[in-house]
Parts: structure tokens; sequence; C-alpha cells
């Protein structure tokens, strides 16, 4: 949902600043953004994740520590 409201937010800058002429400052930047850009750097985002989150559950052990290891001693 957030890449939607990104490229929306994109889309509806770039159409208000054309309609305004404006040219300068952060909203001119921002409607001559290239959307292809932006989605290289959202799918690097989706990468970067990705490899987060494998590295914290490879080296933080995760899945050992939210496990349900057996207790000693119950009747289970």
């Amino acid at each position: 949902m957030l890449v939607a409201v990104v490229i929306g937010g994109v889309e509806l800058i770039g159409l208000l600043a054309d309609k305004l002429g404006i040219d300068s400052g952060p909203l001119g930047w921002i409607a001559g953004l290239d959307l292809n850009y932006v989605g290289f750097v959202i799918v690097g985002l989706f990468v970067l994740t990705w490899i987060v989150a494998l590295a914290v559950w490879r080296f933080a052990r995760i899945e050992d520590r939210w496990s349900s290891a057996p207790v000693p001693g119950s009747a289970d």
C-alpha cells in the first residue's frame, strides 16, 4: 500500500506542478522525478528488506528463540 501511495503522490504532485506552473523548489523536484527511477528504488528497497530479513533469520536464530521447546517433566 505504501508503494501505491508513493507512486500516486509523485503523480499527483507532478500533475499539480504542471497545472500551476511550478518549476522550482521541492515540488518542482518531485514533479521532475522519472517514475522508472522511483520503481528501481522501490525494487531495491524490497530486495534490501528481503536481505535484512534473511540475515536476521539466519544469524539471530529467531526460529530457535520462538519455537516451543518441550518442558522437562511435563506429561504432554
